[in-house]
């Protein structure tokens, strides 16, 4: 198929073929690093997102412990409680809304291992109840202690209060580092990801431009083999060899074209070879000197060069045939027969001055 086609056709899919795979591979490159880049930017948006929000919890667990203990101070002054009283009562919203909003960063992360997702909410869960339990069981009770101004009872649950605190600590620390060490993988298999990504993208682009390569190979010598063996050919054909095998099923492109044409050309030459050696063989050798060479076959100038050779055999058989006739009339005894010395030109006219010699011109 590719052998028919023509030359200019075939170098314009070798060139389109190249860029296609150069365009090919910058668009799948450019697509493998951009959903790669999405991918690290939606897992560490979760991740920072849920860091964030833990970042909030350890500061308001701070304020629990530090409300409770000026409420403590200030045990006997309900005046002064009101306001650290209503301030725990937000700190202990606001961190009931963190891990809430925690909660429902976990579950939208899709990235999440189901193990890594529930160990999260149940730190989570576990965090909010000692947050429960700690406004529960001990700031209200400490709290009321306070206004009635019972010292005994506020120092025991105040001192109460610290495992607990200590406890939420120890579980935010452990959800905090879960979290960062999620981080801290989650860019490790991403950089691994970008890499492996980089390489497909390398071993898929060299890839390419080896099939590029193959294809210019292909194109090149479909173009070249056929240049060559017409080069042979014309080489063959300047030297004078007229004989070989011709191929059958030339290509139908240009240079299928001109070997056809260099075909049809040597056999001209062919035949005007064959009709000179007829004119040597007929008219030399057989004698036949009405022999003349069908100028039918030829057309243009070949034509006229078979006219030309026509034209001297009719001209050396005209002066033949007048010598003959000249020879007869002077064996018949008649010596009175002469020849147009005009009509003879060059060398030539050693003939006619020969046969004067034989005859008599003024008799």
């Amino acid at each position: 198929m590719l052998r028919n086609l023509k030359i200019g056709t075939r170098v314009g899919i070798g060139f389109f073929a190249i860029i296609a795979i150069a365009v090919l591979c910058v668009v799948l490159g450019l697509g493998g690093l951009r959903r790669t880049n999405n991918a690290y930017s939606d897992l560490l948006a979760g991740a920072n997102q849920r860091v964030q929000i833990l970042m909030q919890i350890p500061t308001d667990v701070a304020n629990l412990r530090r409300l409770a203990t000026t409420i403590s101070w200030r045990t006997g002054q309900p005046e002064l409680i009101a306001a650290p009283e209503q301030e725990m009562n937000q700190v202990h919203i606001r961190l009931l809304g963190f891990l809430e909003d925690f909660r429902a960063n976990v579950n939208a992360d899709n990235t999440l291992s189901p193990t890594a997702r529930n160990n999260y909410l149940q730190s989570a869960n576990e965090l909010e109840e000692l947050i429960n339990y700690y406004i529960r069981e001990i700031s209200i009770p400490l709290t009321a202690a306070a206004i009635l101004g019972d010292e005994e009872t506020v120092a025991t649950f105040g001192f109460a209060g610290v495992p607990i605190v200590a406890q939420m600590t120890e579980i935010y620390s452990t959800i905090i580092s879960d979290a960062q060490a999620f981080m801290y993988n989650t860019t490790i298999r991403l950089n691994a990801s970008a890499n492996t990504t980089r390489r497909a993208i390398m071993i898929f682009s060299l890839t390419c431009v080896a099939i590029g390569i193959v294809v210019v190979i292909i194109i090149t010598k479909s173009v070249s083999a056929p240049i060559n063996k017409m080069l042979k050919l014309v080489n063959d054909v300047s030297r004078g060899k007229l004989d070989f095998n011709k191929e059958q099923n030339l290509p139908k492109d240009e240079i299928g074209t001109l070997t056809n044409d260099i075909y049809s050309l040597v056999d001209v030459i062919k035949n005007m070879v064959n009709d000179l050696s007829n004119v040597h063989t007929e008219y030399i050798k057989l004698g036949n000197i009405h022999y003349n060479i069908d100028d039918n076959r030829y057309q243009n100038s070949f034509k006229e060069m078979i006219g030309l050779v026509n034209g001297l055999l009719s001209q050396v058989t005209t002066d033949i045939l007048e010598v003959a006739d000249a020879l007869g009339y002077i064996s018949n005894g008649d010596f009175y027969k002469s020849i147009n010395e005009e009509a003879w030109v060059g060398d030539w006219k050693a003939i006619p001055k020969a046969l004067s010699n034989l005859t008599i011109v003024n008799p």
